[in-house]
């Protein structure tokens, strides 16, 4: 417990000598820096402009089961098994 405590207190006597240094960027998380701030829109975007661009793969009343990203329809056998796979499973257990 000791070399635990210990070994917070020069953590954090180090993270004064960076911050006192000016080097405040290191101390941040990658998620905070201003490339990856700027990155996360542009992605959100992406997502959005897809999705309206395909449509709502959850308001489709098909039936079938296929690829969200594709729209590819699965081959019947798969899709027995998906429909079947907890049955599967409680049988096998």
């Amino acid at each position: 417990m000791s070399r635990i405590i210990n070994d917070f207190a020069l953590s954090q006597e180090l993270v004064r000598n960076i911050a006192k240094q000016g080097e405040q960027e290191e101390l941040r998380h990658h998620e905070q820096m201003k490339g990856v701030q700027n990155t996360f829109p542009n992605r959100v975007n992406a997502v959005c402009c897809t999705i309206e661009e395909m449509g709502d793969p959850f308001a489709d009343q098909t039936g079938d089961l296929f690829v969200l990203d594709t729209r590819d329809i699965a081959d019947s056998k798969v899709v027995e098994t998906v429909r079947a796979v907890e049955q599967l499973g409680k049988d096998q257990y």
